[in-house]
């Protein structure tokens, strides 16, 4: 019986990566990571490629989501946060900023020839998909 195999977690860093796999490894959950070798090699390109992908056994999901939650909330109590950007719906610092608008510096260069950009300050969380602008982060 073949299993579906799913993405349960993104990773910018290669070494954040590895912990996670390691803590679900040492529970008996079997994963693998998936663009790992491109991130390490070329780490600056970590946010184009989506990052080092974390997969597991579909069945294995509520037993590693649980893993990786308490590993997040052990990172979070152990160092300051007091200004780094927490999703706002899962309270994971696992977060990707936009600083300019992809689509307008695209559609700038394609109708003018001249890339222009305009900022959009917008967060994206890499664990739970959650986007918001900078004016949530307050609340």
């Amino acid at each position: 019986m073949d299993e579906k195999i799913i993405v349960i977690a993104r990773f910018n860093d290669y070494l954040q990566a590895e912990l996670a796999k390691i803590a679900l490894e040492s529970e008996n959950i079997k994963c693998f990571l998936g663009g790992d070798n491109f991130v390490a090699t070329y780490g600056l390109y970590s946010g184009a490629v989506g990052g080092v992908e974390l997969c597991i056994k579909e069945s294995d999901k509520e037993k590693a989501l649980e893993i990786l939650k308490n590993i997040n909330k052990s990172e979070i109590a152990a160092e300051d946060k007091s200004y780094d950007i927490i999703c706002p719906e899962c309270k994971n610092a696992n977060i990707h900023y936009e600083n300019f608008s992809r689509w307008a510096f695209l559609l700038s260069f394609l109708m003018c020839r001249v890339p222009l950009s305009f900022p959009v300050k917008k967060y994206t969380c890499r664990n739970c998909g959650h986007k918001w602008k900078q004016q949530e982060m307050s609340s």
